[in-house]
């Protein structure tokens, strides 16, 4: 039963909250049809003040339905972003410093929304860690946390269980990432297929990670996802990459699953389905030769597996994809 709490601030953004809200919501509709006997998500909305509600930047009025939670009490807290500068919000909310303080000790994931990550960068916990903001708070920001590494270039920061996310189309990308951590990755997609697939980016293509690119510390594992990344297209025969590494098949199916949480073969097929996905999106190639230049043996094999992973034929997906792309006419 995940439970994921969202914080209701004065001046926050009301769509940082109900983009992430709904797109949970639907994520856990998913998830309990194919599981019919799982418990529900438990969804918080609190505050940090002494007010059962806050109004938002655009007028419309959160209702505080919880307490703050106890440390290591929820899986996710997401930090909205806020209207402009986020100084007064900091000043309102006092208690909050010592709650995350709390809560990253209890290695609760926090998302930070835009400009809310001044919060995480208040109460220390960025202090020599990578963090990103909305642009327009960027000179703000730097000034006044000198010792955050703030990422102008990135849209999306991790420092283990801290993420900053840059703006609202940066957190619908994160929150695919949270979907598939909580609940799994047929769900993931099948909620990233619901919520306007044309605009979504790969979580990792957006990510500036303080633990690099490999969260795991296998170097033996890393250098195998390294040499499956360049060879999706050719046939991978997993004895011959063991015998390469200079280990036996058995331990090297164990340490890569221990290492990614995937097998090798499944690690395989999501880095050949996200290459589709991308091909799909951006070029004009023909379904056989997306097939043909991911590794897939054949088209009806590519369709099968992408339907999988997507909920989608690789022809719908395209057309979900291009399908809303405004085209000028002359």
């Amino acid at each position: 039963m995940p439970h994921v709490t969202l914080l209701a601030l004065e001046q926050a953004l009301a769509s940082s909250i109900t983009l992430t809200a709904e797109m949970l919501n639907a994520a856990d509709n998913a998830y309990r049809r194919r599981h019919r006997h799982s418990a529900p998500l438990v969804l918080a909305c609190c505050s940090a003040s002494r007010r059962h509600q806050a109004s938002t930047a655009s007028g419309l009025c959160l209702r505080a339905d919880s307490p703050l939670p106890e440390p290591g009490a929820t899986d996710l807290i997401i930090l909205p972003a806020l209207w402009r500068n986020p100084e007064r919000s900091l000043r309102s909310h006092p208690r909050l410093t010592h709650w995350l303080q709390q809560q990253h000790a209890a290695n609760t994931r926090i998302c930070a929304v835009g400009s809310s990550a001044s919060f995480l960068a208040q109460a220390g916990l960025l202090n020599g860690k990578p963090a990103t903001t909305h642009w327009h708070d960027f000179g703000r920001f730097a000034k006044r946390y000198p010792d955050v590494h703030l990422q102008r270039r990135h849209l999306i920061t991790r420092a283990r269980n801290l993420y900053c996310a840059a703006s609202i189309n940066a957190v619908a990308d994160l929150m695919i990432h949270f979907i598939q951590e909580l609940y799994d990755l047929n769900t993931a997609r099948e909620v990233e297929s619901q919520f306007s697939p044309e605009i979504r980016s790969p979580y990792q293509q957006n990510l500036y990670s303080a633990e690099g690119q490999h969260v795991h510390h296998d170097e033996l594992v890393a250098t195998a996802q390294d040499w499956l990344r360049e060879h999706l297209q050719e046939k991978v025969h997993f004895p011959t990459l063991a015998d390469t590494l200079g280990i036996s098949v058995r331990t090297f199916h164990r340490r890569f699953q221990s290492a990614t949480g995937k097998t090798p073969l499944q690690y395989l097929n999501h880095l050949r389905i996200d290459s589709a996905r991308d091909l799909l999106r951006h070029t004009d190639l023909s379904i056989s030769e997306i097939a043909w230049q991911c590794g897939f043996t054949t088209a009806s094999h590519f369709g099968a597996s992408f339907r999988d992973a997507m909920q989608h034929t690789p022809k719908a997906y395209r057309q979900a994809v291009r399908g809303k792309l405004f085209s000028a006419q002359e």
